[in-house]
């Protein structure tokens, strides 16, 4: 089986390298001869430095594509460029702020290929500002 990871940025600079650092090291526990992976991250119409820190991981041991946005469409809209210009059809989709860790990965896509149709994750300890974030997100989630 192949697979594409998309990971879609906006304003996440200081994110870059170290994702790509454990994404790689992750895709090498799992990586065999049958399976091939690619990876594209999108720069959603970042304002910093961003985009020039993707340019710099064109080189990866894994074919990697960076795409831009000229200007900030939406995170939906991010995964929705990665997954058009994905070659495989089997999909992984984590986010540029490393609240999706890549160390799941292995145990992800072994149980994706005993015969799953879906593999679905989520976070149970989430970084971000209650406030802001986690309050509306439980009251979306109740609605």
């Amino acid at each position: 089986m192949n697979y594409t990871v998309i990971i879609p940025f906006y304003n996440e600079f200081n994110n870059v390298e170290p994702l790509n650092e454990a994404l790689l090291n992750n895709l090498k526990k799992v990586e065999n001869g049958s399976r091939k992976f690619e990876i594209i991250y999108v720069d959603d119409g970042s304002t910093d430095k961003t985009f020039e820190v993707l340019k710099k991981l064109k080189n990866n041991p894994v074919e990697t594509f960076i795409i831009k946005h000229r200007n900030n469409l939406s995170q939906s809209a991010a995964l929705n460029t990665g997954i058009a210009n994905s070659k495989y059809e089997n999909l992984i989709i984590l986010d540029g702020d490393l609240q999706n860790d890549p160390d799941d990965l292995e145990k992800m896509i072994t149980t994706y290929e005993k015969g799953t149709d879906m593999l679905i994750g989520w976070r149970k300890k989430r970084k971000d500002n209650f406030i802001s974030k986690s309050l509306p997100s439980i009251i979306a989630n109740f609605i």
